[in-house]
């Protein structure tokens, strides 16, 4: 889920880059977080 939300952040920014959805995105973090979140789930 959160590499499909990355990309679709990236493309939709690649076509308006004047109009960003979030002040700050960081696809590293998303990706940290999912992997957090999953483990927590998991245990």
């Amino acid at each position: 889920v959160a590499e499909r939300v990355i990309l679709v952040i990236e493309e939709w920014n690649k076509k308006h880059p004047s109009m960003p959805w979030l002040v700050s995105f960081s696809a590293e973090e998303v990706r940290r977080q999912s992997a957090a979140s999953t483990q927590r789930f998991e245990e």
